[in-house]
């Protein structure tokens, strides 16, 4: 039920009384109730300013996005509306986002992947994206949550891109080189090293030192 009072007053405007009027929601249609209880949910949803969540019909149409997008992405909420999703996702992610998505729409549960948005400025963000199936429930909808790790993202591909280099010197090196973990395995061997010993480089990382 719904209960709403209003404040009973005489003509001078002294309170006397109330009175409450009783709604049973029970009459309400299905998707009257469902509309009250998606309005509440998305309500709840724009109260986590630090959170940016989307929710999204079966075929991806947005039903609701927080004002979080603004700080994250740089969009109006009003402008995010009315984009077509696909078009804000990286080319190169959109087939992954495409086949997680579906997978969540057919069965009940969440999947997490990690792909590049496009900004409002036209730059790229690295996004943790969660899809919850929730199409069942009152929401109505596919709730996607979304983290900038575009900090992590560029920190690992430099710790690769630096790894590679000295990698590439390593190899070209005039000296031998083998590199062996504590417990005495091989974690690197240049061709050098396997020239000067005779040995194949995979049978010195078959061995320890």
């Amino acid at each position: 039920v719904s209960i709403d009072v209003t404040v009973l007053s005489d003509q001078k405007g002294s309170p006397f009384g109330a009175a409450a009027f009783v709604h049973d929601l029970s009459l309400l249609r299905e998707s009257d109730q469902r509309n009250i209880h998606q309005a509440a949910y998305f309500s709840a949803l724009s109260r986590q300013a630090g959170d940016l969540a989307i929710v999204a019909d079966a075929n991806g149409r947005p039903l609701y996005i927080s004002p979080a997008i603004t700080r994250v992405l740089g969009y109006t909420v009003a402008e995010a509306l009315e984009q077509c999703a696909r078009d804000q996702v990286h080319p190169t992610d959109l087939p992954a986002l495409q086949a997680v998505y579906a997978d969540v729409v057919a069965r009940v549960g969440s999947r997490r992947l990690v792909l590049r948005v496009r900004t409002s400025s036209g730059g790229w963000r690295w996004m943790e994206l969660t899809l919850t199936n929730f199409l069942d429930d009152a929401i109505g909808g596919i709730v996607g949550n979304l983290r900038d790790v575009t900090v992590e993202v560029e920190a690992v591909q430099a710790l690769k891109d630096s790894e590679a280099r000295y990698t590439a010197i390593a190899d070209m090196a005039e000296e031998g080189i083998w590199a062996v973990s504590p417990t005495g395995k091989t974690l690197y061997v240049n061709g050098r090293m396997s020239t000067m010993l005779g040995v194949p480089v995979a049978d010195l990382y078959r061995r320890s030192a």
